[in-house]
């Protein structure tokens, strides 16, 4: 028998006798952590609405079931072919928490919205604290909770109001991994049939079942369960006795077999739960995840990919990165993962929890920084082991100052490693209210998304049009309008690339391939035309053919006897993707992009050679020059040193006013807004879109929509159906 070298550890608990107020004191500590991470999430508890479209969703989800009126169908999404109505158990878990609180404490259910992801979020702060317990050491342990508790990236998505499925996200894979870790640990490889790590087994897997039933990020979790077990398998082979690989192998099976009883368990229990209501799809999402990265955002199908215009699906640089994951937090997460290192090959060869600590870490921040930079949403999941390294980073420095100062024989040393103690404090009382701080100022100014226009409008939609109304516009509103006006969408943020199913004879005249993208499909016997319906929503923006548009708004009416076409403000900002959606090619597997330029006033600047004023909006120069009691004004585009005439202008002179230059070089229209402060530049496409004749005209000529509200921000145009349908039949159209 070799005899087993004693672990070099920095854990001070190994070190010197255990005080008698341990467990208090980190009980207190951990109790004031989990004060500042509820207390900083509050701050938005007031608002007047949830504060981003996603939980509007997940609002009416919890409604239902809290109403006891689960439907079989939701009712306005998707229309006019709603989904089946299974939102996964996110909203079952807040239903009844909220019908168990109701009954302790008098609370409106729109305000327990609010409560509910700030209290689940802060939560989490007592998995981390765990983890970092099992992976080095208490003081590790309070930073990593600290951390992951004040994380901004974390934060901005799991304020009190963000309804989202985040705040559970972050909770339950903390406990699935802490639960996980505390079984591995404590398998004894000469008994493994010991009670606790089965038990802790069996709550990993059920941890990982509710993940799994709430949100399908769950998948990667259990690679880095299995990474875990193949690298340290490979690590104690190469450490086991025997002359040749084989020998080696069949020494160091012992470790596998003793720890493959976790692994059993675990899966079983994840299956034994999940199962019954998903079979194998979940199993099915926990291979796919290896060919997520490589097709969640392809683009070069027959129908274009949402997903490549959405902000938190976009690739993010390694700065991005570090800025959402927080310059301390993640610098400190590089040290503590150097310090992992270190300890690993200090204790080389001898039992020790830093090998394992070392490889799962590594394991857990590698994929989820790819992750990050592959889309930045996910630096969410980077910041769960980038808070646990960093506070085994400090943990680290802690407890080498200790051990230093307990070990050393010589003054000098112990007077550094007290020096070093002590600046190790007071840095962390700096660094720990500096992130405090970063974090209470980065979400002091978080409120709700809608604006009193977008309340107005929707008040209006619900109060004044038929229950059955339906609602066209592109797909970020969806959610709000099925919350707030209660009236039917035909996508959201759920649904951005579905399809949607019209049968021949039902396309109003229009060709199915040539005039509406689509497909021909035959099911049961009769012919559908297969179309996208961002293509279809995209391309009603987009169009200037105001009758291609209704016979195509027609098709989604269903058995609905309204329906509004709703533009906003917003979409100005976003037309880059709404054109380039609308313009897609399947040949070329892409779109064309045409975006409206909106420029400030920079500077208004007298004419040196001519009476007049030139006014400069980045680019743009509107010259306006006075002669013989008149102004002649005059569109220019700043290019290479010259100045180019815009062929169209359009100023808020008696209403509106539109100027035609017809030997102007430049196509398009400049539009000046009333104040004159912004100028908006349409290129040729899509000045007469009828986006812009509905947004900045007020739908001035069109024949078949009718202005029904106004305000600034969001317009809402009747489609005259009756209409329609007259001139359709008459042949007309």
């Amino acid at each position: 028998m070799v005899k087993e070298e004693t672990e070099i550890s920095l854990d001070l608990s190994k070190i010197v006798k255990v005080a008698k107020y341990k467990t208090a004191i980190c009980l207190l500590i951990l109790l004031f952590i989990f004060y500042l991470t509820l207390s900083v999430r509050l701050i938005t508890v007031n608002q007047p609405y949830l504060l981003a479209a996603d939980p509007h969703y997940w609002y009416r989800a919890t409604k239902f079931i809290v109403n006891g009126e689960i439907p079989e169908y939701d009712p306005l999404r998707l229309w006019p072919n709603p989904p089946k109505f299974n939102p996964g158990l996110f909203p079952y878990l807040a239903a009844y928490s909220y019908i168990i609180t109701k009954f302790l404490v008098d609370i409106e259910f729109y305000r327990f919205l609010f409560w509910f992801p700030a209290i689940i979020a802060s939560l989490s702060v007592f998995p981390a604290f765990w983890i970092g317990r099992e992976l080095h050491s208490n003081i590790a342990g309070l930073f990593a909770a600290f951390f992951i508790g004040l994380t901004p990236t974390i934060l901005s998505r799991t304020m009190a109001g963000f309804f989202d499925t985040d705040c559970t996200n972050i909770l339950f894979s903390l406990l699935t991994i802490a639960f996980f870790l505390a079984a591995y640990n404590r398998v004894d490889e000469k008994n493994f049939k010991k009670p606790l790590p089965i038990i802790l087994s069996i709550l990993s897997g059920l941890s990982l079942a509710v993940f799994a039933l709430i949100w399908g990020g769950f998948a990667y979790i259990p690679w880095l369960f299995l990474g875990l077990l193949f690298f340290h398998f490979i690590y104690k082979i190469s450490l086991a006795q025997g002359i040749n690989f084989k020998e080696k192998l069949k020494n160091g099976f012992v470790f596998f077999k003793s720890h493959l009883i976790v692994y059993i368990v675990v899966f079983s229990t994840f299956i034994v739960f999940t199962y019954p209501i998903k079979g194998f799809a979940l199993i099915n999402s926990i291979i796919s995840v290896a060919t997520f990265f490589q097709t969640a955002k392809a683009e070069g199908g027959i129908f274009p990919n949402v997903w490549v215009s959405i902000s938190e699906e976009m690739s993010a640089s390694f700065g991005e990165v570090i800025a959402r994951v927080g310059f301390y937090n993640f610098y400190l997460g590089i040290l503590g993962l150097v310090a992992l290192f270190f300890l690993f090959l200090l204790n080389f060869k001898k039992k020790s929890i830093y090998p394992e600590s070392f490889i799962f870490m590594t394991l857990w921040v590698l994929p989820t920084l790819y992750g990050s930079i592959w889309a930045v949403r996910f630096a969410m999941l980077l910041s769960l082991p980038i808070s646990i390294c960093a506070g085994i980073a400090l943990g680290s420095l802690f407890d080498l100052s200790i051990y230093l100062f307990k070990k050393a024989r010589s003054e000098l040393v112990k007077k550094f490693a007290a020096g070093l103690l002590i600046i190790l404090v007071l840095a962390s009382i700096h660094m720990v209210h500096a992130f405090y701080s970063l974090s209470y100022n980065s979400v002091k100014g978080y409120g709700t998304g809608i604006s009193k226009n977008w309340e107005n409008a929707m008040e209006w939609l619900k109060n004044n049009t038929p229950e059955c109304t339906v609602v066209a516009t592109y797909w970020d509103p969806g959610y709000w309008i099925a919350a707030l006006s209660e009236r039917k969408v035909i996508f959201d943020g759920g649904s951005q690339n579905s399809l949607k199913y019209t049968k021949l004879e039902d396309l109003n005249g229009l060709d199915c391939v040539e005039d509406r993208h689509g497909y021909i499909k035959e099911i049961n016997g009769t012919k559908y035309c297969i179309t996208s319906r961002i293509q279809d929503m995209a391309g009603v923006l987009y169009t200037s053919n105001e009758t291609w548009a209704a016979k195509v708004l027609e098709t989604y009416m269903g058995n609905c006897s309204e329906l509004y076409e709703l533009v906003s403000h917003d979409l100005i900002g976003k037309s880059h993707w709404w054109t380039y959606f609308s313009n897609w090619d399947p040949e070329k597997g892409k779109g064309k992009a045409y975006d409206y330029i909106v420029v400030q006033l920079y500077k208004q600047k007298k004419l040196l050679l001519e009476n007049g004023t030139a006014l400069i909006y980045g680019p743009f120069v509107l010259k306006i020059v006075n002669k013989n009691n008149s102004q002649e004004i005059t569109p220019l585009l700043l290019q290479n040193g010259k100045y180019y005439k815009i062929k169209n202008l359009v100023l808020p002179i008696n209403n509106t006013t539109k100027l035609t230059y017809p030997n102007a070089s430049i196509p398009g229209t400049l539009w000046i807004d009333p104040s004159f402060r912004i100028a908006i530049y349409m290129p040729e496409q899509t000045e007469n879109s009828l986006f812009t004749r509905m947004f900045f005209y007020n739908g001035a000529g069109l024949k078949y929509f009718e202005p029904a509200y106004l305000n600034p921000e969001v317009k809402l145009f009747r489609f005259k159906v009756e209409e329609f349908r007259k001139d359709l039949k008459e042949g007309k159209i």
